[in-house]
């Protein structure tokens, strides 16, 4: 058992970890509110929170104190909160991983023979663990495609790389994920990509480098971003004086 964090692994860091508590379900953020005269309180439903991740941690005994302090500097180094949040990937759940740092400082207790024991946190402040290896799809058709996700156990915010040709302002191409439209405008040329990210919800153009050449936020009439659910999902094309290519889809699959 043990971790990877920010591409090292635990063992590495000449530790053996030991995954101690585990949020099942993250914290809930709970609303409600008092009603007078009602007993007890209306529920007006719950968000996720953060999530914690706790190792039971041991530095096998060492041949002298001073490679002991060491591998705890290096430990340090390593895990340092101040980098902020990093990919934590547990060695019991290896198709995913979580954003996440250490919350709590690290207090070795020495053991016998130069060796050390003590606990690391980590919180996740993005609930979710996500999909190392992630799910594409591509569409190339105007007319209704079915894609089927099959990672992951919760609703998740896509990227969509869009290829069309849309030369006039009058110009719209209308994307329409799971009944939800995403009317793009014109000014978008054949040889440029919009890229339009639903979770950090924002859009910008691409040329054919791949570098950005213009805040794409400005070729969409609404910010519909689109979801994809666990399973199959619907999405159709309507051209308006525009030409479509295609469209790559990754999936951001993702677990609650």
């Amino acid at each position: 058992m043990g971790f990877i964090f920010d591409n090292i692994v635990s063992k590495d860091m000449k530790v053996k970890a030991r995954l101690l508590s585990y949020s099942v379900v993250p914290s809930l953020r709970n609303k409600s509110i008092e009603i007078s005269g009602k007993d007890g309180l209306y529920d007006f439903g719950c968000e996720l929170s953060e999530r914690n991740i706790v190792f039971d941690c041991y530095i096998f005994p060492q041949i002298s104190k001073v490679k002991l302090l060491e591998i705890a500097d290096n430990l340090a180094t390593t895990l340092d909160p101040k980098k902020g949040v990093r990919k934590l990937i547990l060695d019991d759940m290896p198709q995913r991983f979580f954003h996440a740092r250490l919350t709590e400082g690290i207090d070795i207790e020495k053991l016998i023979q130069n060796s050390g024991a003590f606990t690391l946190s980590f919180m996740a402040f993005d609930p979710y663990g996500y999909a190392i290896s992630d799910e594409t799809f591509e569409v190339t058709t105007t007319t209704e495609t079915t894609i089927t996700r099959t990672k992951g156990n919760a609703d998740s915010f896509p990227v969509y790389e869009i290829k069309a040709s849309i030369p006039l302002s009058t110009d719209t191409l209308i994307i329409t994920t799971n009944n939800v439209e995403l009317i793009i405008k014109g000014g978008l040329m054949e040889n440029e990509t919009l890229m339009i990210d639903s979770a950090l919800m924002t859009a910008k153009v691409l040329d054919e480098s791949g570098a950005i050449i213009r805040n794409g936020l400005l070729h969409l009439d609404d910010f519909n971003f689109p979801t994809l659910y666990g399973g199959q999902n619907t999405i159709s094309i309507i051209e308006n004086g525009a030409t479509f290519q295609t469209i790559k889809i990754k999936a951001n699959s993702r677990w609650r």
